[in-house]
């Protein structure tokens, strides 16, 4: 998909689907969410690369899992 789309492109969409990718569950499992799509979105300097409504959807996937970012 990075090759075909581009990183954030990809990123954005990643973030904005519906359910989270099989890469954040396998994340999740290694308890290392915050190397994930929407938690280095949240990050300086990429938080500049989204829209308010992409940060806010990366937090929400974040939140339940209370994740310090």
């Amino acid at each position: 998909m990075v090759d075909r789309e581009g990183a954030v492109p990809t990123a954005k969409r990643l973030i904005m689907s519906s359910t989270p990718s099989s890469g954040f569950t396998r994340l999740w499992e290694l308890k290392r969410l915050d190397l994930t799509v929407e938690a280095l979105a949240l990050r300086v300097p990429w938080r500049q690369l989204f829209t308010e409504v992409e940060l806010k959807k990366a937090r929400q996937r974040l939140e339940p899992i209370k994740l310090q970012i």
